[in-house]
């Protein structure tokens, strides 16, 4: 019997779009150059124009505008760039691991200034294929002072050129010095210390890196600590600020890091005095959110022009109006920033948003122990795909975490405080652990009519929840008999992140007009249940009404 096919005249035809074509299309966004895309990829500049052009045919939409000196992405390019740079980086991070696990040849991208390339090179590079077949080079070939500017730019991993000079950010390995070098090279990258101790045989070029980036974590607890370690292995040149018998370990034993069955024991410079440690780069504020109002006059000091903060807390940040586009645009928020302190000092332009997904806990002082997840979203508060974040994302997966970035990382914030917001007071007032409270009836209707007050002051502010109520409640119970962070807090007597969970959304209730009876009722629970933790709950005078009566 014959089947036949009918074709729908109304159906949207089918794209033919290759993944190659998607990484190229951001390799260019972010270098604005067919020529750097082109020495990325290994392909020429006219192939990289070829594949373009083929993709805005493809779609019918023209993503670059061109001229003879510039290459920048139209207004559609940009809204296009913020949906599928996330896409390809998780579809890369995805296959990442099983590429690696297949033996995939390492490729090191390497620029030489133009004398070298013609005559001492080639010999060296013959040597390289020969004693280590699996690694490919990219050989670009410039003059001395473009070599400089691709190790600068991280366009290129390695530059080689004679007496160099006017250095400035970069670090220059003299012939024979490759010993010490794999310590600033991220680990997944074996190839470049390979390629760097080859070509230091026999020669009398200077081997150039880029500066390691600059990253002080202040707060090193479980999270903050579990990121720099992680970072410091991946080559960054990272600094910790910390307290107590934590950092006093960590400063007479190294940081500790417990992770994937394995101990791995790295020294950080470890203080409690932030103004010891210089300008960064990159500052990851990795307290607890009610502790920040306390230090933000010791943070200064850690700011250059050009460095980033990354809100690495629980809750909303300080920034989270800043280029908001809503009625709210530029509100600081009393609950989390008293005094709008933290965005008149930080600055809400510097910020990057940071969601904290996985699980750590400090075992014991300057000993780390990595529980689950590897996932922190990451974000613009405009939803722009930067350079300064896809820095941030590239050293991030150098350093074996998931960093996706969003293109409105306010949703990943919500998301996960919207959880926060009820399973924690709850788990704190009862001693239930998660598993308990979202199966037991009386808790879970409390945290759904709790989270339905928050959506809809959510859905006030332009958040787009993209799981519902009942979804969110049991992704949470599938965790299984999980404390909180609140419930632990409570158990010892520490302080409670009450404000950054729970006033916060009540302060923009109020603002926005939405009642929130059930939050309020819970928020004044806990608030009492800490100030009887903190012996400052005390008995109020009665009401003159009560009086009288």
């Amino acid at each position: 019997m014959r089947t036949s096919q009918h074709t729908d005249a109304h159906a949207a035809p089918t794209l033919s779009i290759s993944l190659h074509q998607l990484r190229l299309f951001v390799t260019l966004a972010r270098h604005r150059s067919f020529t750097r895309a082109g020495d990325e990829f290994g392909i020429t500049q006219s192939a990289v124009s070829r594949s373009i052009r083929e993709l805005e045919d493809e779609i019918a939409l023209r993503l670059f505008d061109r001229t003879t000196r510039q290459v920048a992405l139209t207004d559609t390019g940009r809204r296009l760039l913020a949906r599928i740079a996330p896409l390809v980086e998780e579809l890369e991070a995805t296959l990442r691991p099983h590429a690696q696990a297949s033996g995939e040849a390492g490729v090191v991208h390497l620029a030489s200034s133009c004398g070298l390339t013609a005559s001492v090179l080639p010999a060296m590079l013959a040597s390289c294929r020969e004693r280590w077949p699996e690694t490919s080079v990219v050989v670009i070939d410039r003059p001395q002072s473009a070599v400089l500017q691709l190790v600068r730019s991280g366009e290129a991993d390695l530059g080689v050129v004679i007496a160099p000079d006017n250095l400035d950010e970069l670090s220059a390995e003299p012939p024979h010095a490759h010993a010490g070098f794999r310590s600033y090279i991220s680990p997944w990258h074996e190839s470049i210390r390979n390629i760097v101790s080859c070509i230091s045989e026999g020669s009398k070029a200077t081997i150039l890196r880029r500066r390691p980036m600059k990253i002080c974590v202040y707060g090193a607890g479980a999270i903050g600590g579990y990121m720099g370690t992680q970072l410091a292995r991946a080559g960054a040149d990272v600094s910790f600020v910390a307290r107590g018998p934590h950092l006093a370990a960590m400063q007479a034993n190294s940081v500790k890091l417990r992770i994937d069955g394995e101990e791995h024991a790295v020294k950080v410079r470890c203080t409690n005095n932030p103004a010891e440690l210089g300008t960064q780069d990159i500052v990851i504020i990795a307290l607890k959110a009610h502790s920040i109002p306390a230090v933000v006059d010791l943070i200064p000091p850690l700011l250059g022009p050009e460095t980033s903060i990354v809100t690495a807390v629980n809750g909303l940040p300080y920034w989270y109006f800043y280029k908001h586009c809503g009625e709210l645009e530029g509100t600081a928020l009393q609950s989390v920033d008293p005094g709008g302190r933290q965005w008149d000092v930080f600055g809400p332009e510097r910020a990057i948003g940071c969601v904290l997904l996985p699980a750590a806990e400090i075992a014991e002082p300057g000993v780390i122990e990595h529980h689950y997840g590897k996932k922190f979203p990451i974000g613009e508060p405009s939803g722009e795909i930067t350079p300064r974040l896809q820095a941030l994302h590239d050293i991030m997966a150098a350093a074996d975490m998931e960093a996706p970035m969003r293109d409105n990382i306010r949703d990943e914030i919500w998301l996960k405080l919207w959880g926060n917001l009820c399973f924690n007071p709850i788990s704190a007032l009862t001693g239930a652990t998660l598993d308990v409270l979202t199966s037991d009836p009386g808790t879970r209707a409390l945290s759904k009519q709790m989270m339905l007050e928050a959506k809809a002051i959510g859905d006030q502010i332009g958040v787009n929840f993209r799981v519902d109520v009942e979804r969110r409640i049991n992704g949470a119970g599938a965790v299984g008999a999980h404390k909180t962070s609140m419930l632990m807090d409570c158990e010892v007597k520490r302080p409670m992140e009450i404000d950054p969970l729970m006033t916060v959304v009540q302060e923009i209730g109020r603002l926005v007009h939405v009642n929130t009876p059930m939050i309020d009722a819970v928020l004044a629970l806990i608030k009492l249940r800490e100030g009887v933790n903190q012996g400052t709950a005390r008995a109020q005078p009665a009401p003159q009404s009560q009086k009288a009566a």
